[in-house]
């Protein structure tokens, strides 16, 4: 798949690099609902030294987004939300909705294929993560407090 994605991508407008993320039979101490936390935290954010991005979109490599979802759009959709500091979940499988003090926003969602990291929330989230324990980064995402975070496009994507 991952040559499906890149190859999407690259042709709606974005620039692709790949990061192998930590191979589970090579790390047997790594539990497999920690994995993308892991890969996030430890191989994709350290990358990220350019300046002049405002952030980044992390894809997995079975991602393949739609034809409206170009770089352009969204450049135009963060600034109609003013999300220049906000965590997007952009592409996701569903929303279930959770109550109680763990789920500070109200939510639990399923599905990390494609995910906004501004820049400016780099440093909080860097720290954030070395404090916590692993996870699965879906609920990592979900119970996020301290880091603004929101679903990109919620209703046009429901009706998708």
């Amino acid at each position: 798949m991952v040559k499906h994605s890149k190859k999407r991508f690259t042709k709606l407008g974005y620039r692709v690099f790949l990061v192998e993320g930590y191979s589970l039979k090579e790390h047997p101490e790594i539990k497999p609902n920690q994995v993308c936390y892991l890969n996030i935290r430890d191989k994709v954010l350290p990358l990220i030294k350019n300046k002049n991005d405002e952030g980044f979109l992390v894809a997995e490599d079975d991602a393949y987004p739609n034809d409206f979802l170009t770089p352009s759009y969204l450049k135009r959709r963060l600034k109609k939300n003013n999300s220049r500091s906000t965590i997007l979940r952009v592409g996701y499988q569903k929303k279930l909705k959770q109550k109680g003090e763990g789920y500070p926003l109200g939510y639990y969602l399923v599905g990390t294929q494609l995910i906004w990291f501004p820049r400016k929330s780099l440093n909080l989230l860097k720290k954030d993560m070395f404090k916590k324990q692993p996870q699965h980064l879906n609920g990592y995402l979900s119970k996020l407090d301290g880091i603004k975070i929101e679903i990109l496009d919620e209703k046009i994507q429901k009706k998708k």
